[in-house]
């Protein structure tokens, strides 16, 4: 059967924040399987304080496909959002975007995707059109724009990224003219590496400081700055909201880090996640019991985000409600210089009342200290905190399997290595040596399964395998 691209060209037309769409091309070619999108739109130029995110989506009529958003910074945003992460994230990297200051007035994104149609069947068969959000943050409030197209309500998918075709060594089967001519043939076989204890969870670590051992659990404390952390994983809510959009600030970002984390130790075999710890903050503008009530209900938010999507049975999930985030705040104003700066410390170390603290900030030098902390310091404090996953290291019990049956192999015990095999034949290690105890007990078809699978993940040896058992017609 031919597999089948559809190039699907969708266009824009915009009229300040009303958007509509229409599809207007659809071209049909006989080489793969991908349905290949190339869209646009018109985007407007932001105000200088706030920020616009755009979100394209593929949308049919019964499902969406959320595409990668465009992130478009005003003059004065684009300051405030740099020095925020010079102060707050010094490890992490800005987020792309686009500078407002260099659009023209007629500004168009373009772009081309690759959808696996295999994974979407319902891009092949839905009539499909282009829909575009747009959300508008600035210093102390996020909101969509009222023009919005929605040709489809559920379910809608995560962000797609252009899929790259992965290319596998094609080996056509070719008779020998005679069997007798053959040498006997022996396949090759080695010992595969094992994990080293902690190995994988180190190198996950490293770069993700927020995963670490059960051994090491401790329980919340508000004394803790948790932003000194680097590498802190925060996703970030509008003024007085605690549902959590993905669009919002950095959220995807941050979210797809934290769901790869959970994911890579979940599925290593090396690694057991035992306790997600997530601390809900709100900023200390406002009442403090409602505060309190924002803090522990976005922590909600983000537990209810991570087991939406991964089977997170066994785990324990503990969210922490830290209240108004003032031992965050004192060392975001530590680490800022502006007027009234001391006094500001003085007051939040002599006044315990929290209500009249905040009243006292808002009245320094006649309000300009709390205008420029509004704008500049207490953004960022309007987070679901901090996210801490702890883990236990486990044995890795597949490799010291598989080895041990490389060493029956050695022996000529191929059943006994064959049984063990078979226990762990997920494992793409153990591919082919299990390719082997299938051949040298009669199984030809099986074998060549385990090296075409081995090979093309870029085993060597179960390369030569085929070459010689399939090229030099080896039976």
């Amino acid at each position: 059967m031919k597999e089948i691209r559809y190039i699907l060209l969708l266009s824009v037309v915009c009229l300040a924040f009303c958007l509509t769409s229409r599809a207007q091309t659809i071209e049909v070619d006989d080489s793969t399987d991908f349905v290949v999108v190339r869209y646009s739109f018109p985007m407007s130029k932001p105000r200088s304080a706030y920020s616009l995110t755009f979100t394209p989506q593929i949308c049919g009529q019964n499902d969406t496909l959320r595409l990668q958003s465009i992130l478009v910074r005003g003059r004065d945003n684009e300051k405030i959002t740099h020095r925020y992460y010079v102060l707050n994230h010094r490890q992490a990297a800005e987020p792309d975007y686009i500078q407002g200051k260099r659009m023209g007035k007629d500004a168009v994104y373009n772009d081309t995707i690759r959808i696996n149609a295999k994974r979407y069947p319902w891009v092949m068969t839905d009539s499909l059109s282009l829909c575009v959000k747009v959300l508008e943050e600035g210093c102390c409030n996020a909101e969509f724009m009222p023009a919005l197209l929605s040709a489809a309500k559920a379910p809608l998918h995560e962000p797609v990224e252009p899929i790259d075709t992965v290319q596998y060594a094609q080996i056509d089967t070719v008779a020998a003219d005679t069997v007798d001519t053959v040498p006997p043939f022996i396949p090759n076989f080695a010992d595969i590496d094992t994990f080293e204890p902690d190995s994988f969870a180190a190198q996950l670590v490293r770069n993700n400081p927020v995963a670490i051992q059960f051994k090491d659990y401790k329980p919340y404390d508000k004394t803790v700055v948790l932003a000194k952390d680097s590498g802190a994983l925060y996703v970030h809510f509008p003024l007085d909201k605690i549902v959590l959009l993905r669009e919002f600030s950095n959220n995807a970002a941050t979210l797809d880090r934290i769901m790869y984390m959970i994911n890579s130790l979940m599925e290593d075999t090396t690694t057991a996640v035992k306790v997600i710890q997530i601390i809900g903050l709100a900023s200390i503008e406002g009442n403090v019991p409602h505060n309190e009530w924002l803090a522990q209900n976005r922590g909600n938010a983000l537990r209810d985000y991570i087991k939406q999507r991964i089977d997170t049975t066994g785990i324990e999930f503990e969210v922490a409600g830290g209240g108004e985030a003032w031992t965050e705040f004192e060392w975001l104003v530590q680490q800022d210089n502006f007027e009234g700066k001391q006094r500001v410390l003085e007051i939040i170390k002599t006044v315990p009342d929290l209500n009249k603290r905040e009243a006292w900030l808002k009245s320094l030098n006649n309000g300009r200290t709390w205008a420029y902390i509004k704008q500049h310091i207490l953004p960022p404090l309007r987070n679901s905190g901090y996210v801490r996953v702890y883990y236990e290291v486990k044995p890795d019990k597949n490799g010291i399997t598989i080895n041990e049956a490389t060493a029956l192999l050695r022996q000529e015990r191929y059943a006994e290595a064959l049984e063990k095999l078979l226990q762990v034949r997920d494992d793409e290690r153990a591919q082919n040596a299990l390719g082997v105890a299938y051949y040298m007990t009669g199984d030809r078809e099986n074998a060549i399964r385990c090296w075409r699978r081995a090979a093309a993940n870029g085993d060597k040896d179960a390369f030569n395998n085929l070459q010689h058992v399939l090229i030099e017609g080896v039976k």
